[in-house]
């Protein structure tokens, strides 16, 4: 019930002290100087630290909202699921993205997004945290309408078959994401990546340096080759059948 009244106080009250005084005799724990606009926020478990803020027109509906010192939510995002959300110190998501997760029996497992110090998903972009989405320090997801996949499927080359794909992504400090990209599931970047505008990542970038997409080329596929690679998740009551990808 305390989640409900909170989320309306978020929606209904402007900016000011005594919103966050309300807010926080429902269970936030709310540092000083902290400004949260008109948005709805239905959250379980909420901290947000000193001069930390989230914008208007948000929809925030997940498990647990971390705001560190100095970090904030711009306007008009769409962050809902069954997720744990922390930007640490200075962190920031800008205006109009999405970042979701599906319920159970959908998704299995706990997941996250987390966004290192002073990084940044700027605007328009589309993060999907059916696996926890980590980036370091100091890293950008920049301009607008890239993709952050943590899940895909395989399909066989006739007939039915299918499979999901699930794997983490794990971005590392300083690096610089250029508009249009799309990140698939299971890759880790290491520090000091640059990747140029309008790329496709699907596989783990492990040396520093400037990526630029690459030319299309024909990749030999086979469907029970795929399926044998990565091991089958043996969890009850999941939609689909999902084999876990590791960082690759």
């Amino acid at each position: 019930m305390k989640i409900k009244i909170a989320a309306f106080i978020s929606l209904l009250f402007p900016p000011c002290k005594i919103k966050n005084m309300l807010l926080s005799l429902v269970g936030w724990k709310i540092a000083p100087h902290v400004k949260i606009g008109f948005s709805y926020i239905c959250v379980k478990h909420v901290s947000l630290g000193e001069k930390s803020s989230v914008g208007h027109g948000n929809y925030i509906k997940v498990d647990c909202l971390y705001l560190e010192e100095s970090a904030y939510i711009q306007k008009f995002n769409q962050i809902y699921g069954p997720l744990i959300v922390v930007l640490k110190k200075q962190a920031a998501i800008g205006n109009l993205n999405k970042i979701v997760r599906a319920k159970h029996p959908v998704s299995w497992g706990h997941s996250m997004l987390k966004l290192g110090e002073l990084s940044k998903v700027t605007s328009k972009h589309t993060i999907d945290c059916m696996r926890p989405v980590v980036f370091g320090d100091f890293s950008t997801l920049a301009g607008y309408n890239s993709q952050i996949w943590s899940h895909g499927f395989m399909h066989a080359l006739t007939g039915p078959g299918r499979y999901r794909v699930d794997g983490s992504i794990s971005i590392g400090d300083n690096v610089y994401i250029g508009s249009g990209s799309i990140l698939n599931p299971g890759i880790k970047i290491v520090n000091g990546v640059i990747i140029g505008s309008n790329s496709s990542i699907s596989k783990s970038l492990l040396k520093s340096g400037l990526y630029v997409n690459q030319s299309l080329r024909f990749v030999e596929f086979e469907y029970d080759q795929g399926i044998q690679k990565y091991p089958m998740l043996n969890i009850s009551k999941l939609n689909d059948k999902v084999i876990h990808k590791k960082y690759d």
